[in-house]
């Protein structure tokens, strides 16, 4: 082999090699959308979950879909704040807020729990049980 000859087979490996990782690149980053689709769908039916099982009041732990820190190429630029020991300090504003927000969940589950119409039927029809009595 001549030195030309050697100098184009590299300069031609090179140029494959750029396109194979050119359609690695735009495949890995379809998979990342469809992904991120999937889980925000998943997210969506977990609130659902969470929401129906908060109005039936029952406390139950419902895990979110995560993804990975090296999925995301920015992850090692953020901080989580599981990653921070320190307690967060809120301000007073911050606070009234959340206290605020928190009455008024608490006044719309008591109004959902006073005029619940099947718990109602439940309890004017059949004394407050589903079984008969024999």
């Amino acid at each position: 082999l001549s030195n030309s000859r050697r100098r184009l087979q590299i300069h031609l490996l090179q140029a494959l090699a750029v396109e194979y990782r050119q359609a690695f690149n735009d495949l890995f980053t379809k998979c990342q959308g469809e992904k991120r689709g999937v889980l925000e769908q998943i997210k969506e039916k977990v609130s659902r979950t969470k929401s129906i099982l908060n109005e039936l009041a029952i406390q139950e732990d419902v895990p979110e879909p995560q993804t990975h820190d090296h999925e995301d190429d920015q992850a090692v630029l953020n901080v989580k704040d599981r990653e921070i020991k320190a307690e967060k300090w809120i301000s007073p504003e911050e606070r009234k807020v959340m206290e605020e927000a928190q009455r008024k969940e608490e006044e719309r589950q008591r109004l959902l729990r006073e005029n619940d119409a099947g718990t109602r039927a439940l309890n004017q029809m059949m004394g407050g049980t589903l079984k008969t009595k024999k």
